[in-house]
């Protein structure tokens, strides 16, 4: 018995140390982590001057069944809020697309930018970033390589006007939804209260 909490203490005390490490990394490439559970959110600053909420996808793998997809290369679409528009422009940088697969191929399941944040989400069960340091300096340099080239595309990027109406993208959908998932609890026990009283009432 005593074994075994030793060896979880020991496990939860090299995960600190392994997480601390990883920061200290991020922080060379100016990126910004956050974990939950075997979810590992990396973010960089990335502002531009319009409005936007887009992700990309591997036109081989996960589809995006709400939005429209534009080919960028490389077999890597954009989808979103101002997709289209900014699609164009994506598809005149070199290297953009296929930085985007190799990223998709060997670590993030989503990458998306919101006008201030670009975003990759790295599922932990099946990529460690603990296990090589140099390929987890791959995904930090990558990740800041296409932040760099998303800011060039939207110095250049107009909207039309009318396409300025309704900004709804993947971030603004994830939170929708987790919004959504927060609030249920509550709703279903305040149907079930609204039900019991109108029973109770009746008798």
């Amino acid at each position: 018995m005593q074994a075994c909490v030793r060896k979880r203490v020991g496990r939860a005390i090299e995960g600190r140390r392994n997480m601390k490490h990883l920061h200290v990394l991020a922080e060379k490439y100016q990126i910004k982590l956050e974990q939950f559970n075997h979810l590992l959110i990396a973010s960089t600053a990335t502002p531009c001057n319009i409005n936007i909420d887009v992700g990309f996808g591997r036109s081989d793998h996960r589809k995006s069944i709400i939005f429209s997809h534009h080919d960028i290369g490389a077999d890597v679409y954009v989808y979103g809020f101002g997709a289209e528009e900014l699609s164009v422009r994506l598809r005149e940088i070199n290297r953009l697309a296929e930085t985007l697969r190799h990223l998709f191929s060997e670590y993030a399941f989503a990458i998306e930018w919101d006008g201030r944040d670009l975003t990759a989400r790295v599922n932990m069960y099946y990529y460690s970033p603990y296990k090589d340091e140099m390929l987890v300096a791959t995904l930090f340099s990558e990740l800041r390589d296409v932040s760099g080239y998303l800011k060039s595309a939207a110095s250049s990027v107009s909207f039309r006007s009318e396409s300025a109406r309704c900004k709804i993208g993947p971030r603004w959908v994830r939170r929708a939804t987790n919004t959504a998932g927060f609030l249920l609890p509550f709703l279903l026990m305040f149907s079930f209260g609204v039900v019991v009283y109108t029973k109770l009432k009746g008798l």
